[in-house]
């Protein structure tokens, strides 16, 4: 009756020990509650006679509560208090003991009971517990991790890895989340973006760009063409080892993503985003550019048309900024717009630029898509300060003081046997344009008919012009046969315009005349009309700019005066011309 007494007391003080809080085991030992070592085997709190070296193997059954259900202290469903020294006996590392001793009871109870033995693993000291961990580094101490930051770095082991030691316990982030900082990272949980980790390269540039990406929305993965990516709020960091971190944020993210991200033609970013010339934004990839302009917004180039772009001095040089991303045009090419021209690519031609008065001479010719074909060389300077242009099925040359023109067909095979713009015609000064039964074509030097039913090429040069033209002095050498008003110097035409002139009940008077009067805002004091840069010479009839030829063309006359539609030469040659020059008006 005795010892049975000394049993249940001495199981009392166990259940006791166990509420405030020691360790069960730690009660067990106490030298003042066990009399002798082999008296009773139902002093261990797990029930085991296998965990007490101390246990009489040769006691009898009916001398241990442990065997008998009923014992409190024994039964497998014993209450939470009993068996909780069985899961405190896994220890916590000396390193972490001091900080758990020191943590608040309600964090205690967040991290719940330890969980597993002392994980050492890259310099780390590692304790875990059901909703957390302590981990112990050198120089950074005993750190907690708890909650979905926990979970995030328990399940990531590459990312533990590249995390390092953590700096800080959870602390408050930006935008209402929560930070675990690390030597080489970070986590970030936020109820809108989960749980992320950033660590390694990129996260040295999150660090210095924080406010421009915002929260990680991604944790570090494996992209297209083996590049790590982590994805941002407002942008996303791309990293290889040959290009480093990179940022793609803003309106150059959009635009990338439309264009198929690292793995589409523009690759990896090789740059971030910056301010480049003109004060455009400007990002460089592995395979091309973006140029981001107000009120376009982003545009690539890549390729070969990106190489004729950088010889063009890029967004500020004479093509400006791209107007559109490559696209196939007209004939299969490849072509990428700009503000000032364009660049036309093909397997058999390349790339080459067309801009200034020759892009919108080509422009007016159908593009690639039009009668002249893609560009086969870029501008380069003719002769005579011509600049000249040549495509697959024509070309392009301009000429100060008389403007861009295209010659193609079989006017351009007459123009190529007589050399061109340093040949007898000299470079052209109109278009191509419409006569009874085919076309002609106005140069400096004259003039070549192509008649569609014979295939004749006929040429007027300007040993055809009249004798009354080649003359020493200026002369307004004007032909009614071609419509052409030619100023010739010396001999020598400097300029042609078209003209219009008369109809049959007034026609303009063919004959030689001389400038009588010149008045630069002439107004008709028959019709009322404005003739700008009037030049009088013959009873009324004046060489003048017309603003109905201007918009109308030839379908229309004047009352006998000679009408001019470009205003700028007309302008230039008002100046030159003095009263008492001479005017021929011939068929």
């Amino acid at each position: 009756m005795f010892i049975k007494l000394s049993r249940a007391v001495l199981a009392g003080l166990a259940i006791s020990a166990m509420a405030i809080g020691g360790t069960g085991i730690a009660a067990a030992q106490t030298p003042s509650d066990t009399p002798s070592p082999t008296s009773s085997p139902s002093a261990q709190p797990s029930g085991s006679p296998s965990a007490s070296p101390s246990s009489s193997p040769t006691a009898s059954p009916s001398e241990s509560p442990s065997a008998t259900p009923s014992s409190p202290s024994t039964s497998p469903s014993a209450s939470p208090q009993q068996r909780a020294p069985q899961a405190n006996a896994v220890s916590i590392s000396k390193e972490n003991q001091a900080r758990y001793d020191g943590l608040s009871a309600e964090l205690k109870s967040t991290l719940g009971a330890v969980k597993g033995d002392t994980v050492r693993e890259n310099g780390l000291v590692i304790d875990r517990f059901t909703n957390g961990a302590l981990v112990w580094s050198s120089g950074n101490g005993s750190k907690v991790i708890q909650g979905h930051i926990y979970q995030q770095w328990n399940r990531d082991a590459g990312a533990r890895k590249g995390l390092g030691a953590p700096t800080t316990d959870e602390v408050a982030g930006d935008s209402n989340s929560r930070v675990s900082y690390f030597t080489n990272g970070v986590i970030n949980w936020s109820a809108s973006t989960g749980t992320n980790a950033v660590y390694g390269a990129i996260y040295g540039h999150y660090k210095a760009n924080r406010s421009a990406l915002g929260l990680p929305t991604s944790s570090e993965f494996t992209g297209q063409r083996g590049a790590r990516v982590t994805r941002f709020q407002k942008g996303l960091v791309i990293w290889t080892a040959k290009t480093g971190p990179r940022i793609v944020s803003g309106k150059m993210l959009e635009h990338y993503g439309a264009l198929g991200w690292e793995g589409g033609i523009l690759n990896v970013p090789s740059s971030d985003e910056f301010t480049g010339q003109r004060n455009l934004r400007v990002q460089r990839f592995a395979g091309g550019l973006m140029v981001n302009t107000p009120g376009v917004g982003p545009r690539e180039v890549h390729g070969r048309i990106l190489d004729r772009y950088a010889a063009y001095g890029w967004e500020g040089g004479v093509l400006g900024a791209p107007t559109s991303d490559e696209f196939t045009g007209g004939r299969g090419a490849k072509v990428n717009t700009f503000e000032g021209g364009v660049i036309v690519y093909t397997p058999s031609t390349d790339a080459h630029a067309v801009y200034g008065a020759n892009f919108d001479r080509y422009g007016a010719h159908g593009w690639e898509g039009g009668v002249l074909g893609v560009p086969t060389t870029d501008e380069f300077n003719g002769a005579n300060g011509a600049r000249s242009q040549r495509f697959a099925n024509g070309l392009i040359i301009f000429k100060p003081g008389i403007g861009s023109y295209a010659v193609h067909g079989a006017i351009l095979w007459q123009y190529s046997q007589m050399g061109f713009e340093g040949g007898a015609l000299g470079a052209p000064t109109s278009d191509e344009y419409a006569i009874n039964g085919g076309v002609a074509q106005n140069f400096e030097r004259g003039t070549v008919r192509y008649n569609f039913s014979t295939g004749a090429l006929t040429v007027q040069t300007q040993a055809n012009l009249p004798a009354e033209c080649i003359t020493s002095g200026r002369v307004l050498c004007i032909s009614k046969n071609d419509r052409k008003l030619r100023y010739v110097v010396n001999g020598k035409v400097e300029l042609s315009l078209d003209v219009r002139f008369g109809s049959e009940l007034t026609p303009t008077r063919n004959g030689t005349f001389s400038v009588y009067w010149k008045h630069r805002d002439h107004v008709s004091s028959i019709y009322g009309t404005r003739m700008p840069f009037s030049m009088f010479f013959s009873g009324g009839q004046a060489v003048h700019y017309s603003d109905d030829f201007a918009r109308r063309g030839w379908n229309g006359s004047s009352a006998g005066c000679v009408n001019v539609r470009d205003w700028d030469q007309l302008e230039w040659l008002y100046g030159q011309v003095r009263e008492g020059d001479r005017v021929v008006v011939y068929n």
